[in-house]
């Protein structure tokens, strides 16, 4: 179902799509994430996709 994106990665799992934000270092809204998001809902809005589209945030663990 969904297209693959630079700084987002997706999970559909029946009828919920996990949309990951992965830009690192910090994940700021910048002229990628903002295509790539565009892009997402775009498809999302499509009557066959998910019904649901939950949202987080990669988290890079300090060492």
């Amino acid at each position: 179902m969904t297209a693959p994106y630079k700084t987002i990665s997706t999970r559909l799992d029946g009828d919920v799509l996990s949309a990951t934000f992965n830009a690192p270092p910090i994940n700021l809204i910048g002229p990628e994430v903002v295509r790539d998001l565009v892009g997402l809902l775009e498809e999302v809005s499509q009557p066959a996709s998910a019904r649901v589209v939950v949202f987080d945030s990669h988290r890079r663990l300090r060492s």
